[in-house]
């Protein structure tokens, strides 16, 4: 065989030098030596269409006719010469009768519904969208990791928004836009390309198997790997002294904690009934059992909580923001050696850079390296300055460092990214009430009033500002007194909203109704060490 490739390749040579010196005969023996070859070609690229492929090895033969002289001198190789002609001509003729279609299918769908692995309508088609994904290859490579790996998961994958945004561990909103933001950038090369304008990729001189096969083992190695951002309600659980819900560190002791949640609490307690059958009875399962977690944490039944976020993370080790989770309530419970040990975890399976550089932020104020923890949170912004966790927490260690100059600043950059958010306008307002800029601060609470006039959190400063102004008599007072009465509602077991009461009776000169708000809090629950405090010093004043 090797002889046979041998003696075929030295006539196609002798061959050559007579097409190059004008002989017209030379150059249909020469053309016999390939012909059967280039048939199967053209059948192949054609889409099996058996006139569809005469009527290319016809064109591939009348362009070898005028184009062969002039550069016969010139090619040491001629099968891959003809090759490439018949290719290109076949994707001509492809282009001509599908362009419009194609254009739709290719561009259109970047952005639509479809996936690029599923764009073949017709077998015609075939070979353009195969020339299609190695060009697409190619483009996406010089994307951003944001925009690429959506991109990817998406059309290649065909992951619908929702699991994407779960992968991610950003908002479909998010997904949804930096897809957009992709396709924008691939169209203008695509269409340049579909439409004959630009063709400087020399996609046939690359392997066709050996590109796709690096493109799928990057999708691959993208499905697998873990992108995950971190999440902004996650960073947003702080210590807030007053909420909803109650829990207790190891000693026992309770406190309160402002929740972040988006979900309202509507029949929790039989929603936790169901879930905690459906974990019995299928234990392997790990999304209900997050559910569930999610559920117990709102309720304030933390021990709980942690125990099932435990066997989430043993069973899903690569989501980072339920490690995150997990590690904020044992902070808060005062048990920052266990948080330290999950976040270590969490950096393990870790592969976005800036969510490393965050988690290790947070393990540096667990070990009180408030320091180390600036830096690393000012790298993850600026890896991911679309991500406001970052700068919230960045914000908040700056707050504990007293640098609330630099915190305005980091809640700033939510608030130019969501201009509504209420974790950034109530960090901000707190921080210009420290700097001494009354005014500012009063428009923001002002704005936090009109966005969200029964959150517990704007309730309490609105509280404090009326109280510092002694607004505790006649019109005033009684709007006062309903302000009072709807923060011990939304937070009975507070000791902050009881000693707002009590402050409240204290400045209507009726000590003894002071007294007795705080004594009924205490009596109600002992263990918590807020309220004794707040009773012994109104018993003092």
């Amino acid at each position: 065989m090797k002889k046979i490739k041998t003696l075929c390749g030295t006539t196609a040579l002798s061959l050559l030098k007579l097409v190059s010196q004008g002989d017209r005969l030379a150059f249909w023996e020469l053309w016999l030596l390939y012909d059967d070859y280039l048939s199967r070609c053209c059948l192949k690229w054609m889409g099996g269409n058996q006139t569809d492929a005469e009527e290319a090895l016809s064109l591939v033969k009348l362009k070898a006719w005028e184009k062969l002289p002039k550069y016969a001198e010139k090619i040491t190789n001629l099968k891959p010469w003809l090759t490439r002609m018949t290719y290109n001509l076949c994707l001509d003729l492809h282009r001509q009768r599908k362009r419009n279609i194609m254009a739709i299918e290719s561009i259109e769908t970047v952005g639509g519904e479809e996936s690029f692995a599923y764009c073949h309508h017709s077998p015609e088609s075939a070979i353009l969208h195969s020339e299609l994904r190695m060009l697409i290859y190619i483009i996406t490579k010089n994307l951003s990791s944001r925009l690429r790996s959506p991109f990817i998961l998406h059309f290649y994958q065909g992951i619908p928004y929702p699991d994407i945004a779960q992968k991610l561990g950003i908002s479909q909103d998010n997904v949804y836009k930096r897809i957009q933001e992709a396709r924008k950038i691939l169209q203008p090369q695509l269409k340049k390309y579909l439409s004959g304008i630009d063709n400087s990729f020399s996609l046939l001189s690359l392997k066709e198997e050996d590109i796709i096969n690096n493109f799928y083992q990057d999708v691959k190695c993208l499905s697998s790997t873990n992108f995950e951002q971190i999440n902004y309600e996650v960073t947003a659980i702080s210590l807030e002294k007053i909420c909803w819900v109650k829990g207790a560190d190891s000693l026992g002791l309770e406190f309160n904690v402002q929740l972040i949640s988006k979900k309202k609490p509507i029949r929790q307690e039989q929603k936790i009934k169901t879930l905690l059958k459906y974990v019995k009875q299928y234990p392997s399962g790990w999304k209900k059992r997050l559910e569930l977690a999610d559920l117990l944490y709102e309720r304030g039944n933390w021990e709980q909580a942690i125990k099932e976020y435990r066997q989430v993370i043993q069973q899903q080790p690569q989501l980072i923001n339920v490690c995150v989770k997990l590690s904020k309530i044992l902070e808060l419970m005062k048990r920052q050696a266990e948080a330290i040990q999950i976040y270590e975890k969490a950096l393990k399976s870790c592969n976005n850079l800036a969510s490393e550089h965050h988690i290790k932020g947070l393990i540096a104020v667990c070990k009180n390296q408030k320091d180390i923890a600036i830096k690393a949170f000012d790298l993850a912004t600026s890896l991911e300055p679309e991500n406001s966790a970052h700068w919230l927490a960045l914000g908040q260690v700056q707050i504990q460092m007293k640098n609330e100059m630099a915190a305005l600043k980091a809640f700033e950059e939510i608030l130019l990214l969501h201009p509504d958010d209420l974790i950034a306008l109530i960090n901000s307002y707190d921080a210009l009430l420290i700097l001494g800029n009354f005014q500012e601060a009063e428009i923001i609470l002002s704005k936090l009033a009109k966005l969200y006039p029964d959150e517990y959190l704007v309730l309490k400063r609105q509280l404090i500002n009326r109280l510092q102004l002694k607004l505790v008599f006649e019109e005033e007072g009684k709007h006062t007194k309903k302000m009072v009465t709807a923060i011990v509602k939304l937070a009975p077991y507070s000791a902050d909203a009881h000693q707002l009461k009590a402050q409240y009776y204290h400045l209507r000169k009726d000590k003894i109704k002071a007294v007795a708000v705080l004594a009924e809090f205490t009596k109600q629950y002992p263990n918590n060490p807020q309220g004794w405090e707040y009773l012994e010093q109104c018993l003092q004043e």
